[in-house]
C-alpha cells in the first residue's frame, strides 16, 4: 500500500499515514518498521508498506520512502480544512440518519497515539 506521512514525532519515533485506500490511518513506528533513517521521514513523503489492522489501530509495515515531499501541501490543507466550521448533516435526508459529524483535530495529535477501533 502507499501513504503519505501527516504528522512525525521525534520523541516516540513514530508517524501517521494518510493510506491510498481512504481507510484507517496508519502508525508506523519509525525505530522497528522503517528500513530508512528515522529522522529522516518527514511530512508529505510518499512511504509504501505493508497495511496490518493490529487490535487498536492499522499499523504500516516494512515501510519504504518512496518519493520525499511527494505532497507536502496535504498536511496543511487537512489543518486550512480543520478550522473551517463543520455543517451539520441534513438529518431530514434518509441516507444521513444516525450519521454524526466529526471534525478533524486542529492541533497535531499527540505522539502517543493510541486509538480503539468502533466495534459495529
Amino acid at each position: 500500500m502507499f501513504g503519505v506521512v501527516l504528522w512525525t514525532c521525534e520523541r516516540s519515533k513514530s508517524a501517521m499515514i494518510w493510506c491510498e485506500d481512504h481507510g484507517d490511518l496508519a502508525f508506523l513506528n519509525l525505530e522497528n518498521d522503517f528500513t530508512g533513517q528515522a529522522g529522516a521521514v518527514e511530512r508529505g513523503d510518499l512511504l509504501e508498506f505493508v497495511s496490518f489492522d493490529g487490535p487498536d489501530m492499522r499499523e504500516a509495515r516494512q515501510a519504504v520512502r518512496v518519493s520525499t515531499e511527494f505532497a507536502p501541501e496535504l498536511a496543511h490543507l487537512l489543518d486550512e480544512t480543520a478550522g473551517a466550521a463543520p455543517q451539520a448533516a441534513d438529518v431530514s435526508d434518509p441516507s444521513h440518519q444516525g450519521a454524526q459529524v466529526i471534525p478533524f483535530p486542529r492541533k497535531t495529535p499527540v505522539c502517543n497515539f493510541r486509538r480503539k477501533r468502533a466495534v459495529s
